[in-house]
């Protein structure tokens, strides 16, 4: 009886584990898309800012063809261009939106707030490359799915210990005390105390069947185990890799629209003094957005590839402050 108790107590506590995972996973779609509208609004902002720039090389050209300095085919260049950002800034927008109603249905809310869904938040990128025994050992410690999968042993191995007990003789002690009525119509106090036993002599391989049954759950949940421990392991060392992964593509983003800002001033100063085309402004235009670009989504997937390492890691557990 005491072993049913532990047992059921045993599972309560690995249901328990099983809702703390489920809230860890869903903590983590919520990260993932909240960076996800970070990346795509800055974006949004390169976009703007491009056309912008667009408009003032428009007005600057219109200009040069009322003063004969210019061709009409460049106009026609930069009405195309401009109309290309028209058309990728009403799809980022659009796909904006889409993410904001995902996080939405993620957080529970039926409708968005009046003005619609303000999102703050930073995308500045983390330089550190964690360690992944560090990230293993947090792991093992912290992941409820991991504890969960030993509660459920340990309960199913209080089973076994229940369905063996049978084998032994049961003990019970017994009294019963109050009035009865005797043969001659009197009432008097009566009293017993004693022991039962009850030994099990032949239940017809019954209990040794059950014995065999419940262990085989037990070595499948060790087993079980066994796969989890590996999945666990696999998943921090791929979390691992993504870091280092968007952490390259950072940095190397980084650079190239350094490069992409130097060359874009070289080729305005050249057209300025006439050594340069139009064309050529409009082509470095369109390499610094396309940096700027790669480099806003280098910068969400890095956010996102450290959100899928603390998953990795246990949740919202902080294995070291390094990441």
């Amino acid at each position: 009886m005491v072993s049913a108790v532990t047992a059921a107590d045993l599972m309560a506590r690995a249901a328990d584990k099983r809702l703390a995972r489920t809230r860890e996973e869903l903590i983590f779609n919520i990260k993932s898309t909240f960076y996800a509208i970070l990346g795509q609004d800055k974006l949004i902002e390169a976009i703007e800012h491009s056309q912008k720039a667009l408009a003032e090389h428009r007005k600057k050209t219109l200009q040069l063809i009322e003063a004969r300095k210019a061709a009409k085919v460049d106009l026609l260049n930069i009405e195309v261009r401009l109309a290309d950002l028209n058309h990728r800034l009403v799809e980022q927008r659009g796909m904006a939106d889409l993410h904001k109603s995902l996080l939405l249905s993620l957080l529970g809310v039926e409708t968005a707030p009046p003005g619609g869904l303000t999102i703050e938040g930073s995308l500045a990128p983390q330089k550190s490359v964690p360690d992944s025994k560090e990230i293993l050992d947090a792991a093992i410690e912290a992941r409820a799915d991991l504890s969960r999968i030993d509660l459920e042993i340990e309960a199913q191995a209080r089973r076994v210990d229940m369905i063996r007990a049978e084998y032994w003789p049961v003990v019970s002690a017994k009294g019963t005390y109050g009035s009865r009525l005797s043969i001659q119509g009197d009432y008097d106090d009566l009293g017993f105390v004693g022991l039962e036993l009850d030994v099990p002599v032949f239940d017809g391989f019954r209990t040794p069947a059950r014995v065999e049954e419940e262990q085989a759950r037990l070595r499948i949940l060790e087993q079980r185990k066994r796969e989890l421990f590996l999945n666990v392991r696999r998943e921090v060392d791929s979390a691992v890799i993504q870091v280092k992964t968007a952490l390259a593509a950072v940095e190397a983003t980084e650079k190239a629209i350094a490069m992409a800002e130097e060359s874009l001033r070289i080729t305005r100063d050249k057209a300025a003094l006439g050594h340069g085309t139009a064309t050529d402004v409009l082509d470095a235009q369109a390499a610094l957005l396309q940096s700027e670009t790669t480099y806003f989504a280098a910068l969400a997937d890095l956010s996102t590839a450290y959100a899928v390492l603390e998953l990795a890691a246990g949740g919202n557990h902080e294995p070291s402050k390094n990441y």
